[in-house]
C-alpha cells in the first residue's frame, strides 16, 4: 500500500497547480498497482480500481500531508499533517467516502502544496 500512496503523492505533485481530478488520482492508483504486479512477475492486465479499493485507500489519500482538495476554486480541505484543529466543513469532508466526495463535489481536484511539490520533485 505504501507504494500506491507514494505514487499518488508523486503524481499529484507533478500535476502542479492544475491539480488532479479524482478520476486522475484513481488512474495513479491503477498505475501503481500495475507497477507492483510487473515487479512481482504477475500479469498487470488484471488491475482494477473498484469501489472497495477506493473505500480502503480514501482515508490515506485525503490525509496525505501538503494536499488540498478544491472544488470550483473553493478549498474544501487542506491536509497539513500536523493534527491542527479542523473546521466543521473539513470534518464533514473527512467523513465522506470516496464515492460520496465524488458525487458531492463533481469538480473536486486534489492539489499538492508548493512545499510538498518541491519535496517530491527535488
Amino acid at each position: 500500500m505504501d507504494d500506491i500512496i507514494q505514487t499518488v503523492k508523486q503524481e499529484v505533485a507533478l500535476d502542479c497547480d492544475q491539480g488532479s481530478t479524482l478520476s486522475k488520482v484513481w488512474s495513479y492508483v491503477e498505475l501503481a498497482q500495475r507497477r507492483l504486479l510487473q515487479r512481482n512477475g504477475t500479469d498487470p492486465e488484471s488491475v482494477t480500481v473498484d469501489d472497495a479499493l477506493k473505500r480502503y485507500l480514501w482515508p490515506y489519500i485525503v490525509k496525505l500531508p501538503g494536499m488540498s482538495f478544491i472544488n470550483g476554486g473553493t478549498v474544501i480541505y487542506e491536509s497539513t499533517g500536523r493534527g491542527a484543529a479542523q473546521s466543521n466543513a473539513a470534518k464533514n469532508f473527512l467523513a465522506l467516502s470516496a464515492s460520496e466526495a465524488e458525487s458531492h463535489f463533481p469538480d473536486l481536484v486534489m492539489r499538492s502544496s508548493r512545499k510538498a511539490t518541491y519535496k517530491e520533485i527535488f
